[in-house]
């Protein structure tokens, strides 16, 4: 038997998904810094092409 809720509530859209995609560099020499900067690159260049936030 449903409640109450749940026949006034009803969900319109989707829940919205969050990406995992987070990504540690340990070190902040110039090794880490430019891993950073390549993988910010990518990220901004995927993005950009596929039209994707």
């Amino acid at each position: 038997m449903t409640t109450l809720k749940k026949k006034l509530i009803a969900p319109i859209t989707e829940e919205a998904t969050v990406p995992n995609n987070k990504i540690t560099i340990v070190g902040v020499g110039q090794v880490g810094i430019a891993c950073a900067i390549s993988i910010l690159g990518k990220c901004y260049l995927e993005t950009s092409t596929t039209g994707k936030s």
